[in-house]
């Protein structure tokens, strides 16, 4: 009678861990992103480089941090500060905000640049 629980304790701890086992691991580059938005390779000058990135929120900046999930890697890139220039005809307009830079000194300044827009991202990102 005293082995009934050590066995339901150990069925329960197979089933688990069989389960466990089975379950695809986690990962930061989702095949599709809940908020997917505008694709596009950016230039940095630093460590970065010229990684093409799929920006969520679809150009609003309205949460914390918006990230950006390099394409074919874990890495996520997050800006902090920004500033956007926009040419309509003779007026320029210059959309900019920024947020304090962290402390972890991944840090990078990234660009892009169309056809009437320009656009400048101080950026954190995570180790790849």
């Amino acid at each position: 009678m005293r082995h009934r629980p050590i066995i339901a304790w150990l069925v329960t701890m197979t089933a688990t861990a069989s389960l466990f086992m089975l379950a695809s691991p986690a990962s930061a580059d989702p095949v599709n992103p809940p908020k997917a938005g505008l694709i596009v390779t950016i230039s940095c000058e630093g460590k970065l480089g010229s990684p093409t990135v799929i920006q969520e929120g679809l150009g609003n900046w309205t949460q914390a941090a918006i990230p950006m999930h390099v394409i074919d890697s874990n890495q996520v890139i997050t800006a902090y500060a920004v500033r956007f220039e926009v040419v309509v005809g003779d007026t320029t307009e210059v959309v900019q905000g920024s947020k304090p830079a962290p402390r972890n000194g991944r840090t990078d300044i990234c660009h892009l640049h169309l056809d009437g827009f320009d656009a400048t991202w101080w950026v954190t990102y995570t180790p790849a």
